[in-house]
């Protein structure tokens, strides 16, 4: 048999992702099978979480208020969430199977997460003073039936005073509370920064105790291989047939 033939085939031995029977005999321990554990069910948790988030995104490219923002926003949430199912499955998968490889690219997707997280959390935080900014770029971009039904829904008024010049063509009825939409902008997305702000920082700090279980369980699965080898190799050892004698001349 060709030598490239049996290093090709000693490399898939060898390879946790082609895991052999040998390597199968020999169980991970219990801390390292409770991390196992915890990262398939982090990860169904992780997968659900990125279905809500392009539900959202779908929901949020069709609504009103969305308009303000513009269209990049929910987008990107689409996309977010996309990459989380993505994240999430490839996690799942990898814990499952103990595969040292794909658990690998599950780090390297993660902390690439975990630092997107922290900067977009650390910069919406930095930043909600400019929402107002926000929405008055978003406001100048509507037209008269986006301004109306804004108007008609918060039951607001003109951008910053009651019915001023740049309102819509219908105003609902103010009665004695006649405010503008400004405002009520203002208050509704700084509140809405905060927490997505707060809830990205607060995620990325979680990945990262998650990277180090990550770390955790490859290195238990390293162990792993290496007794079920030094097991195959002591059981090889042990089965050899002894050296046959040299026969005696007559």
């Amino acid at each position: 048999m060709p030598m490239g033939h049996d290093l090709f085939h000693r490399y898939l031995e060898e390879t946790d992702a082609f895991q052999g029977k040998e390597s199968k005999s020999v169980e991970l321990s219990k801390a390292h099978k409770f991390l196992q554990l915890v990262l398939i069910v982090a990860n169904v948790i992780f997968l659900i979480f990125g279905c809500v988030l392009m539900g959202v995104g779908s929901y949020a490219t069709n609504h009103p208020v969305a308009s303000l923002a513009g269209s990049t926003l929910p987008v990107g949430i689409v996309v977010l969430g996309v990459f989380i199912m993505f994240l999430s499955f490839l996690g799942c998968v990898s814990a499952w199977k103990q595969s040292r490889f794909f658990l690998g690219l599950y780090f390297f997707f993660l902390m690439l997460l975990t630092f997107l997280l922290l900067v977009v959390g650390a910069s919406v935080v930095a930043n909600k003073s400019q929402a107002s900014t926000y929405m008055i770029q978003g406001w100048s971009r509507l037209d008269n039936g986006g301004k109306n039904g804004l108007q008609d829904q918060f039951s607001c008024c003109g951008l910053r005073t009651w019915n001023d010049s740049y309102a819509g063509s219908v105003c609902p009825p103010g009665g004695p509370s006649q405010r503008a939409c400004l405002p009520v902008f203002n208050d509704l997305f700084v509140a809405n920064f905060n927490s997505a702000g707060t809830a990205g920082i607060v995620i990325s700090f979680l990945m990262v105790l998650f990277l180090g279980f990550v770390c955790l369980l490859m290195r238990g699965i390293k162990a792993k291989k290496l007794k079920a080898d030094l097991d195959q190799l002591h059981t090889g050892e042990d089965s050899a047939p002894a050296e046959a004698a040299p026969p005696t001349q007559q």
